[in-house]
């Protein structure tokens, strides 16, 4: 078994919906350095969705 870190930050990956409005940032792509923009702003109290271009809102 496998404790939480409680300092841990998750960067899960989302789809948009109708509730897209609950994120403050939107990030397209899912490449490295995607996940470490999402991290700065998961530290800065941002809530962010990483989608892939194809489920990129327009």
């Amino acid at each position: 078994m496998t404790e939480k870190n409680s300092d841990a930050i998750e960067l899960d990956d989302h789809l948009l919906n109708e509730n897209e409005l609950e994120y403050t940032a939107v990030i397209v792509g899912r490449d490295l350095s995607s996940y470490l923009i999402a991290l700065i702003l998961k530290q800065n109290g941002h809530e962010v969705a990483i989608v892939s271009r194809s489920e990129a809102p327009v």
